[in-house]
């Protein structure tokens, strides 16, 4: 008697979970800063859809956590998007770019540890109190309006490059970013407005009504 059992393929590899697929999707839509320096995780109990802690200057990568029940309810343009501009947040920042605060971080550095070998606690207490504002005030202007504007550029550009036009791009991120307060039970904020009237400006009156 013939077996009629259909053949079954027992090379062929079981599908991945949802989660890691969307996951490994992502990852190949990064551009090559991104895959070298951003790790992307599967963060189920995080508040926000995407969301990605500032970058530390002594961690040579920099993890963006996803939590996918929340993230998988966007359009796929819509997350492209918002991972491409938040992978370009991340890039971004820079601890060490010449300025202000940075020569104020240094002088702090090296006067505390001259300070140390002294034994000097007056000259301690200065020079570290010192660092901790200089850090304050590089930790605020990395988290500042412009350099959120700045990364939602670098975003589109990115997207642009993998086959979006600028307008799609730009009505995309928008809609996401619009998208993004309700999905995590939040309120708009006062930023996320500026952001969205600063990318609709780079296509007016393509997407006026996004």
């Amino acid at each position: 008697m013939t077996d009629t059992a259909p053949y079954q393929n027992p090379n062929k590899r079981p599908l991945p979970p949802p989660g890691d697929a969307e996951l490994g999707r992502l990852a190949e839509l990064l551009p090559a800063s991104g895959r070298m320096w951003c790790r992307l995780v599967s963060a189920p109990k995080q508040k926000r859809a995407i969301a990605a802690g500032m970058p530390k200057p002594w961690n040579r990568s920099h993890t963006i956590g996803i939590n996918l029940e929340r993230w998988q309810q966007l359009p796929e343009g819509q997350r492209d998007l918002l991972l491409l501009r938040t992978v370009g947040w991340s890039t971004a920042v820079q601890w060490l770019k010449p300025n202000l605060s940075t020569a104020l971080l240094s002088i702090g550095a090296v006067g505390t540890a001259v300070e140390l070998f002294q034994s000097n606690a007056a000259g301690i207490i200065l020079f570290s109190g010192l660092s901790v504002v200089a850090v304050r005030q590089i930790w605020r202007s990395q988290r500042s309006i412009d350099v959120e504007k700045m990364a939602d550029v670098a975003g589109v550009r990115v997207a642009m490059r993998r086959g979006y036009t600028l307008p799609d791009a730009v009505r995309n991120l928008v809609a996401g970013i619009k998208a993004l307060p309700e999905l995590e039970g939040r309120a708009e904020t006062v930023d996320e407005l500026v952001r969205c009237q600063a990318l609709k400006s780079m296509v007016q009156p393509d997407v006026s009504e996004a």
